[in-house]
């Protein structure tokens, strides 16, 4: 197949994006994903589903406002992209959950970001060994001692 046949046949298909948030910030969750709401208004097919998980398959709040999950952890679907949303260092109790998810993820090829102190997760799941990442600047410091295998930029 020639590559403007297969880049034609992606323009076709719907691109599944998971919206995955462990305490996010509200603000920071809504934008990642406007630019792809916004695409799907303009087009005259729906070009990407986004679903809606958390860590704890329940719910994913901030200043009381809720974001109902459409997916679960615990299901086998595989996204195209993965948007992880974490404020504050996380501790919680789903957090195994969590990793062994991120990493099927991450072995069926999704893309994967990581915002705000996400990207501690993605290191403590065993997937930014060798890599360059960055994160909020208030747990860079920790981010360096804690995962010393992955290059921590500012």
């Amino acid at each position: 197949m020639q590559s403007h046949e297969r880049a034609h046949l992606d323009m076709q298909r719907t691109f599944s994006i998971a919206l995955v948030c462990v305490e996010p910030a509200l603000h920071a969750t809504l934008l990642s994903i406007e630019p792809f709401r916004a695409a799907n208004r303009l087009s005259q097919a729906p070009l990407f589903r986004i679903d809606f998980l958390s860590e704890d398959n329940d719910r994913s709040a901030s200043l009381d406002k809720v974001l109902p999950c459409t997916a679960s952890l615990d299901d086998g679907r595989a996204y195209d992209l993965v948007l992880l949303h974490s404020s504050y260092e996380c501790s919680g109790h789903r957090k195994s959950a969590l990793f062994r998810w991120l990493r099927r993820q991450a072995a069926s090829r999704a893309q994967i970001c990581a915002f705000d102190a996400a990207p501690l997760l993605l290191a403590e799941a065993g997937l930014l060994k060798g890599y360059r990442a960055t994160s909020h600047w208030s747990t860079i410091p920790s981010f360096r001692e804690r995962h010393p295998d992955t290059d921590v930029v500012e």
